[in-house]
């Protein structure tokens, strides 16, 4: 609640990582979601179609000109249970990172992601999805990250499913 009061950033429960850092107004981090503390969230890039890529011609808070002349990131969405890897950029043009997904260490996130989907590289681009699209379905339909950790662990059985891989 502090992150959304002070900064206009909303984190859901169990979540860590990048909060040292100030991630731009309008992020939303799901639940059960881990970040690296030296992730990049950009929230605008200079323009290459200006005569030049200077902030002095675009950018009021230098003195220069009297109004912003590029478009700032106004919302970043991060699912449930989504691991980012170390050093990973994440661009101004992306605007959701679903439920479940994987970017790998050191990827420059171009577009938004699939739930699910493993990505990677620079740009990154989709490897593989973490299971087949019925597993998927499966996981997506029982909204675990709902759950407090405490009623997950309650329910023995269920929560044993957590420590064995699915496919």
């Amino acid at each position: 609640m502090i992150y959304d009061k002070y900064h206009g950033v909303k984190v859901g429960m169990y979540s860590y990582g990048a909060f040292h850092q100030i991630l731009p107004s309008g992020t939303v981090v799901g639940r059960y979601s881990s970040m690296p503390r030296n992730m990049l969230v950009l929230e605008g890039s200079h323009p290459i179609e200006h005569r030049s890529c200077q902030p002095f011609f675009f950018n009021p808070s230098l003195g220069y000109v009297d109004q912003l002349l590029i478009e700032r990131r106004t919302k970043l969405i991060i699912g449930n249970d989504v691991y980012i890897g170390l050093d990973v950029a994440i661009m101004p043009q992306v605007t959701n990172i679903g439920d479940g997904s994987v970017i790998a260490a050191g990827s420059v996130v171009v577009k938004d992601v699939s739930p699910f989907a493993v990505v990677g590289g620079n740009p990154a681009k989709i490897i593989k999805y973490r299971f087949s699209q019925q597993v998927i379905d499966h996981i997506t339909k029982s909204v675990w990250w709902e759950k407090d950790i405490d009623e997950l662990k309650a329910d023995e059985k269920e929560f044993a499913r957590f420590l064995q891989p699915l496919e």
